[in-house]
């Protein structure tokens, strides 16, 4: 830990959750990730799922600490328990690369479907490229156009792009 992190740590030991949140929020916002990741990384233990999102998200992209996709899908894991879908996504993106899990497409689906219940466009996109590709599931074209469509809705430009392609090859043949 820094000694900002330090510093700021030895300062919040009353702080209630909202508050740490909100100054790890700051910190990021900062670019002061090391920082944000000690404030949220107390919010995360104590529950947070905004914070064990953020924590999983500094493990993912190596901010403020070394990248580790063990500890991003540990976290993502705890804060898509509460329903995170940003969480449910990139977890998702874990198990679909095999990336500090054990490379699953059916469990990467299972993760996409709940972001997308939840409204997440990245997590419908997703399942209409897994589902246009066959990846963890039989290939078909009406669920690929089907969650595409749910993506494009949420104004996904690419969806759009690749449900015009799929209707266009669906009239040629």
């Amino acid at each position: 830990m820094d000694k900002s992190a330090n510093s700021v740590m030895s300062k919040t030991s009353s702080v209630n959750i909202n508050e740490l949140c909100s100054m790890a929020d700051k910190a990021y916002r900062n670019n002061r990730w090391r920082t944000g990741h000690a404030l949220a990384l107390r919010a995360a233990m104590l529950g947070e799922r905004w914070a064990q999102y953020m924590i999983a998200f500094s493990y993912d992209e190596g901010k403020g600490v070394r990248r580790n996709y063990v500890s991003a899908a540990y976290w993502y894991r705890r804060a898509a328990k509460q329903n995170y879908s940003s969480a449910q996504l990139n977890l998702g993106i874990l198990y679909g690369n095999g990336r500090g899990v054990r490379k699953s497409f059916k469990t990467a689906l299972r993760y996409y479907r709940l972001a997308a219940q939840q409204g997440n466009r990245n997590a419908c996109f997703n399942l209409g490229l897994y589902h246009s590709e066959g990846r963890g599931v039989k290939e078909s074209l009406r669920w690929a156009k089907y969650w595409y469509g749910r993506a494009a809705q949420k104004g996904d430009r690419e969806a759009k792009r690749r449900l015009r392609q799929l209707n266009m090859q669906a009239k040629q043949g």
